[in-house]
């Protein structure tokens, strides 16, 4: 269900057993209660976020404008934006 490797033809198998997608399913939530969490997966994001300087961001956008072009907001609301993404895409997953 939405999900990228559907189109492999092994992968739709695997799903069709009930004890492997439920595996899966156990697994994604108990690393989403530890390391998948949304709050370590922010505070990673800030941790490489704080690596990259103001400097070195506008320089990324200028260098790669044509597919690359900051929100408003420029380098910090990007970084908000993989945030919030991130957060909705993995309350998405079930």
């Amino acid at each position: 269900s939405g999900m990228w490797g559907q189109q492999f033809l092994w992968f739709s198998r695997l799903f069709s057993d009930p004890e492997f997608a439920q595996r899966v399913a156990d697994r994604w939530q108990e690393l989403r209660r530890g390391v998948l969490s949304t709050a370590n997966m922010h505070a990673r994001i800030d941790a490489m976020a704080a690596e990259i300087t103001a400097p070195v961001a506008a320089a990324n956008f200028a260098r790669w404008p044509s597919n690359n072009t900051p929100r408003g907001g420029g380098w910090p609301a990007e970084i908000e934006h993989m945030k919030s993404w991130l957060a909705a895409r993995t309350a998405f997953l079930p």
